[in-house]
């Protein structure tokens, strides 16, 4: 389409729960919560992250630049063509670049944005196929030819054509007339299709009978999610489709729903999108959030002009930190209201829950510790993300963070007091204690097997700069911040710099050199700051789960800080006090 005071408790079943120095009890004689379980034991594969996409999110180059895109896992945009006339904005070579170097796979092109007018001009097929043509050349000769997808027809059940009679017989031969057309010219060309506005299982038959017989089966098959319907019946619209394909003998292909969300409904609102994330994480299909919103805004992750972050970005990004496999997650109602995705990271020891679209208090029961190599003893932190709307988000706002024993193989965990507009993280790691520290005042760390501190060397500001081990000095380029970045992990910020320690190039290789970075909410730039007994902590990295750790174990100063996988030595613990 077009498309112009937070009362803290955690309850925990069988066990005490430690909050802020305060011991919380469960309360007997409540009325029953709505349960969300989550069974870390049922893996229900790799997470996909597909739903992180958009029509015309992406305005122009560096519109938003790529730190807004840094720790979203993007998958695909829908653009106009090259030199396309529909909007002034959003041309698909000029944002790819951007867009995949973010880790996006690919550009959409949706080839009747070509013409300026809404809806498309009905010249006929033989001039459309003009179009067709000139589009595919121009593609064929880019260096990026591989990264795009062709979009021959755009929700043709009511624009040139329809769902039923003789209007979809004729979209079947001009289908056939464009793939073939596309295919002469760029005969490895990926195709999406139908594209219908909505999901209609009749018509949806009829073109897959239609395509497998005249050997035009697109390459991936799209269509909307604008309305109430699209939600109800989801799970319902998504069996049948896969139904279809087994009837017909066609191989199972990647779904897209390259446009959903609701118009002035859902757009920038965490709780809402939430329903989309579950459902799309569920099926393993992608998604792009649809063009409700000025071009450039990442559709209202972002504020106008695409250059601050709203609280739907929030979102995105706690789902694209999601790693490892989603596992079945079990609601009061497939279809309701509250919505919820899980996912366990079994190398990290982390377990992630994102849930939201519903008011009041919900228990998240998590169960299959006993499959999941977390120990007796995990950490709970449960975060809140208030709707900010199309406005500035500030962020996540940590609610609780619980020391939890694992009691028959699972724990309850309540979240208290849900807005429905927003979105809430509970995240789970392995081990107890967990750290707090005043975000206000700077912290020395000393390394334990050689005494000497962590510092950013040489002194400056200059993204890049190496992360190595000197004897303390008390020089700001050795202090730092530990700062709440939500979900139980720290940005930790260089006092003299005000950079963020990262781990280069977000790599998950054992070995990767830490390095200070502007921070950007990304994975690789928080951490986790666990206890590693007598006094010491041990620094995880996000995204890879590797510790901190003096190369080589050395004392010497200018040894360089590394990521490695976490083996108790004591050149991967530190401590941490006051400077």
């Amino acid at each position: 389409m077009r498309r112009r005071s937070f009362l803290l408790r955690a309850l925990v079943t069988g066990v005490t729960a430690t909050v802020l120095g305060l011991v919380v009890q469960p309360v007997p004689g409540l009325a029953a919560n709505p349960v969300v379980t989550v069974d870390l034991s049922a893996g229900t594969g790799a997470v996909m992250h597909g739903a992180t996409g958009w029509l015309y999110g992406l305005a122009f180059d560096n519109q938003p630049g790529p730190s807004m895109l840094a720790g979203l896992k993007p998958q695909y945009t829908g653009q106009k063509p090259p030199g396309g006339l529909q909007h002034a904005e959003g041309d698909a070579f000029d944002v790819a670049p951007d867009f995949l170097q973010a880790g996006g796979k690919a550009v959409m092109i949706y080839m009747q944005d070509d013409y300026a007018q809404w809806p498309y001009p009905n010249n006929g097929i033989s001039e459309y196929l003009n179009h067709v043509t000139a589009i595919t050349n121009k593609v064929v000769a880019n260096p990026n030819r591989s990264r795009f997808i062709y979009v021959p027809f755009n929700e043709p059940d009511w624009i040139w054509y329809a769902n039923s009679g003789t209007k979809l017989t004729q979209l079947l031969n001009d289908w056939k007339a464009a793939y073939q057309r596309i295919r002469s010219i760029d005969p490895t060309a990926v195709i999406a299709g139908p594209n219908f506005l909505s999901y209609n299982s009749a018509a949806m038959r009829t073109f897959y009978t239609f395509a497998k017989n005249n050997n035009v089966v697109p390459q991936m098959t799209t269509w909307h999610a604008l309305d109430n319907a699209a939600l109800a019946n989801w799970y319902t619209n998504y069996d049948d489709y896969r139904r279809i394909e087994s009837d017909l003998g066609i191989g199972r292909l990647p779904v897209n729903i390259n446009e959903y969300g609701r118009q002035n409904v859902d757009m920038g609102i965490p709780g809402n999108l939430v329903q989309y994330l579950s459902r799309f994480e569920t099926s393993k299909v992608y998604g792009c959030l649809a063009y409700w919103t000025p071009a450039g805004t990442l559709n209202e992750l972002l504020t106008p002009g695409g250059t601050q972050k709203a609280s739907a970005w929030y979102l995105y990004n706690w789902y694209g930190n999601m790693t490892g496999s989603t596992v079945r997650t079990t609601l009061p109602n497939q279809t309701g209201a509250l919505q919820a995705l899980a996912s366990l990271d079994d190398g990290k020891q982390q377990a992630s829950v994102i849930l939201g679209g519903a008011a009041g208090s919900t228990d998240v029961v998590v169960k299959g510790f006993a499959s999941a190599s977390f120990g007796s003893t995990v950490t709970v932190t449960v975060s809140a993300l208030a709707n900010s709307g199309a406005g500035v988000s500030n962020g996540p706002t940590q609610l609780s963070r619980t020391t939890a024993t694992v009691a028959n193989g699972q724990i309850t965990v309540t979240v208290p007091n849900l807005a429905a507009a927003n979105a809430y993280n509970v995240v789970i790691t392995a081990g107890g204690s967990a750290a707090t520290f005043d975000p206000t005042r700077t912290y020395q760390l000393l390394n334990r097997k050689s005494g000497k501190a962590l510092e950013v060397y040489p002194a400056g500001t200059t993204d890049g700069t190496t992360i190595d081990q000197r004897t303390y000095t008390g020089a700001a380029n050795q202090r730092w911040y530990l700062q709440d970045a939500g979900s139980g992990y720290y940005k930790v910020i260089n006092a003299g710099s005000g950079k963020a320690l990262d781990v280069d190039q977000a790599s998950t290789a054992d070995g990767a050199p830490l390095i200070q970075w502007t921070y950007s909410s990304s994975a690789n730039q928080q951490w986790t700051i666990a206890d590693a007994g007598s006094g010491y902590y041990r620094l995880t990295a996000r995204h890879s789960g590797k510790s901190a750790d003096v190369n080589a174990a050395s004392t010497a100063d200018g040894a360089k800080v590394i990521q490695w996988p976490y083996g108790g030595g004591t050149n991967q613990q530190w401590t941490i006090q006051l400077s």
